[in-house]
C-alpha cells in the first residue's frame, strides 16, 4: 500500500483504491463460492468501496491521519451479508472463520451486546492477501488489505438503512422524532432503540415461525 510524506487523502484513495477493489473482490467470489445459500438462508450478499467523501469525512470525524488510515479505517472496502434468521448468524460467522484466504483479525458482537442506539450485527475485521496490476508503473502489486464483513439478519438491515438516513440526512428526521426533539441526540437514539427492540422481536418471532412450520410438516 503507497503511503507517501505529505499526502492527502486524496492522493492515498486513489493510489491505493485499486488493492481495496481487488481484495474485496476476493472476498465476494469466495462468500459467493463457499456459502450454500439456501442452507444458509442468505437472502442478499452485497459489497462496497467507500466513497472518497464518506473516507474524508470519516478521517474528519475521528481524527485519522492519512498515515494512520490502513489501520484505523478498516471497512474502506467492505461486505455484507443478509440472512432471514438470527440463529443462522453466528453459523454464517463460523463459516467464514475457516475459509481459506480470509484471516479474521478481529470480531465485534453486537448481536450479544447491542450499541446504545440499539444496532445489532456481527461484524468481523478481515486480512486479505491480494495483488492487482498498476498500469503506470506496469508493476504488479501486492499487500495485505484490511476489508470489513458484516452479517445481517434482513430486520436489522432493514433498521440499520433506517438509522444511516436519518442520521446523514437530517431532512428525514421527522419520520421518527417532532421538530422541538429533531436536533435532541438522546431523544433520536431512544426512539431507534425502542424500535430496534420491536426489530429483534420480530427476529425472534420469524424463527419462532419457521420452526413451526417446520414441526407441522414433520407431524404431517
Amino acid at each position: 500500500m503507497t503511503i507517501e510524506e505529505n499526502m492527502t487523502i486524496e492522493q492515498f484513495y486513489n493510489q491505493n483504491v485499486r488493492l481495496y477493489r481487488s481484495a474485496l473482490a476476493d472476498v465476494e467470489h469466495k462468500l459467493h463460492k463457499l456459502m450454500d445459500v439456501d442452507a444458509f438462508g442468505i437472502s442478499e450478499i452485497k459489497t462496497r468501496i467507500k466513497e472518497l467523501e464518506s473516507l474524508k469525512e470519516k478521517c474528519h470525524r475521528k481524527d485519522v491521519q492519512v498515515e494512520d488510515i490502513p489501520e484505523r479505517i478498516r471497512d474502506i472496502a467492505g461486505a455484507r451479508i443478509i440472512c432471514l434468521y438470527l440463529d443462522l448468524v453466528p453459523i454464517i460467522v463460523a463459516k467464514i472463520r475457516q475459509m481459506d484466504g480470509i484471516s479474521v483479525a478481529l470480531v465485534k458482537d453486537y448481536n450479544t451486546k447491542p450499541k446504545d442506539n440499539g444496532y445489532r450485527g456481527y461484524h468481523l475485521e478481515c486480512r486479505i492477501s491480494t495483488q492487482t496490476y498498476d498500469p503506470e508503473t506496469l508493476e504488479t502489486i501486492s499487500d495485505i488489505i484490511p476489508v470489513e464483513i458484516q452479517v445481517r439478519t434482513q430486520h436489522q438491515h432493514d433498521w440499520a438503512e433506517l438509522e444511516h438516513k436519518l442520521r446523514y440526512k437530517p431532512q428525514l428526521a421527522a419520520t421518527i422524532c417532532s421538530a422541538e426533539e429533531e436536533l435532541d441526540e438522546k431523544v433520536k437514539n431512544k426512539k431507534l432503540k425502542e424500535y430496534a427492540i420491536k426489530m429483534h422481536n420480530a427476529d425472534l418471532k420469524r424463527m419462532d415461525l419457521r420452526d413451526t412450520c417446520a414441526f407441522t410438516k414433520r407431524v404431517l
